[in-house]
């Protein structure tokens, strides 16, 4: 009767086991299964049937490197297991070394039937382990662990002695030590750590190089704080050309900016300060730009929405001490037209005049040259201009270089009009007597002309219109 066998996958008792197989022998067999047909592909009787294997490496011809002693297989359904050992020469991890391609050849019944040889997979080549030969090197193509080792005993499941190279990527699962076997954190190391250039990130994204060492005129700064410093031997700040800051809760607080200008044979050095909320601005390449504080981040929980109102200062050497939304220099790109502009604070004031100055108030504007603009809706628009304005909430603007223009709705006060018995109030002058001496013209800022000024004297202590001024809204 003839025969046929066909082949179901072999496998193997030891596919690396683990890494306890280096000081383990790993069983020097090869587990085959197979089944038994006739010529018409019906399953042959159970029983059992003479077999021999042998192991080449073409897939015809050759000679056999391994052969099995001529034994038998016991088929149940026609299906039969055996364990491809021994043989001549014995079978040992040896036999395939420096073999890629081995073919199995299976001789069944007497007389045999030689089948068409197999090409064994790469899982019959794991019980070389056995025999790992040093150096050894492999690679492997997949998108799960090349390698993965697991004890359950509790000891360690890798063990070196002497320098470990890896490359690319390594992850850990625990924490790992390093001069100690029992970590206590992600990473716990006894003795010194040596960082030869690169630095340590933190988790705010900043690189440290340096570490302090402690306070008290060290190599650092303590935070209870230090004692024997040498100014200017000792200071906190840096030593190349980029800027200092300062934060507080995450958020910038101080910037210390260092400022080169000119050109040569003459170059200007500046350092622009800038504090208060972080959205408060020095524009770029300004020079000895100041911002004292103020401003304001707002963040609607409603509309998730933030509004920023900053102060700035946008031409060389102005200034803004405080308040929100003021502005020192006219923002046009040519940071010399609007220099030395000063807002003291307030909010929404802008300075844009050279020299121009709005000491404080609500929605002053100083944009003449030498202008000066205060109180409410002052607008100092013309040079040398002084405005300024009560609380009416309608703007008041000059109309003309070189004036001093006062808008007081309520009225004019003076020590002269305080009623009598009033502290401080001067007696009136002797009846026919002039009290100021008459300018021959002076500005009406209701009628904005120049006319003559009347004699004025005073009359039961009240003070007349001189000086060359008159108040807006007065008769």
């Amino acid at each position: 009767m003839s025969r046929a066998v066909s082949v179901i996958p072999a496998a193997l008792s030891v596919l690396w086991a683990s890494c306890s197989a280096l000081a383990q022998a790993v069983p020097a067999s090869i587990g085959y299964q197979g089944k038994l047909t006739d010529s018409s592909g019906q399953v042959v009787p159970d029983g059992t049937y003479q077999a021999q294997f042998k192991l080449y490496d073409v897939q015809t011809g050759g000679t056999a490197f391994w052969t099995s002693a001529v034994g038998s297989v016991m088929t149940t359904g026609g299906v039969f297991a055996t364990q491809l050992d021994g043989g001549t020469p014995a079978l040992a991890p040896s036999l395939l070394s420096g073999k890629t391609n081995v073919w199995l050849e299976v001789l069944i019944g007497s007389p045999p039937t030689v089948l068409p040889r197999m090409k064994l997979t790469s899982v019959p080549f794991a019980f070389r382990s056995d025999a790992l030969t040093l150096p050894f090197a492999g690679s492997v193509s997949s998108s799960s662990s090349a390698l993965s080792i697991t004890n359950t005993g509790g000891g360690p499941a890798i063990s070196a002695i002497g320098p470990v190279n890896l490359q690319g990527n390594v992850y850990v699962g625990g924490n790992v030590g390093i001069g100690t076997g029992n970590p206590q954190a992600v990473l716990d190391v006894v003795g010194v750590i040596k960082s030869s250039s690169g630095g340590f990130q933190f988790p705010d994204g900043t690189v440290q190089i340096t570490a302090a060492t402690g306070g008290g005129g060290g190599s650092g700064w303590g935070l209870t704080g230090n004692s024997g410093t040498a100014p200017p031997l000792n200071f906190v700040g840096t030593t190349d050309n980029q800027p200092l800051e300062l934060r507080v809760f995450g958020y910038r607080a101080l910037r210390l900016e260092p400022v080169f200008g000119g050109s040569y044979p003459t170059e200007y050095h500046a350092i622009n300060v800038l504090a208060g909320q972080e959205g408060n601005s020095v524009t770029s390449g300004v020079l000895g730009g100041t911002v004292g504080g103020g401003g304001q981040k707002t963040y609607n929980f409603v509309t998730h929405q933030t509004t920023y109102n900053p102060n700035k200062v946008t031409d060389n050497f102005g200034t803004v001490g405080g308040g929100r939304d003021n502005i020192a220099g006219n923002d046009s790109g040519d940071l010399n037209d609007a220099s030395y502009a000063t807002v003291g604070g307030g909010s929404t004031n802008t300075a844009s005049g050279t020299y121009a100055t709005v000491p404080g108030g609500f929605a002053n504007t100083a944009s003449g040259t030498y202008s000066l603009a205060a109180g409410s809706r002052a607008r100092s628009l013309h040079q040398g201009s002084f405005v300024w304005s009560d609380s009416t909430t309608s703007f008041f603007d000059s109309t003309a270089a070189n004036q001093f223009l006062i808008r007081a709705s309520g009225g004019r006060w003076d020590r002269n009009r305080e009623p009598a018995g009033s502290p401080g109030r001067r007696p009136a002058p002797k009846r026919g007597r002039r009290a100021f001496r008459r300018p021959r013209r002076y500005w009406d800022v209701v009628s904005h002309t120049l006319t003559n000024s009347p004699v004025l004297r005073h009359r039961n202590g009240e003070i007349g219109r001189a000086w060359g001024l008159r108040v807006a809204g007065e008769a």
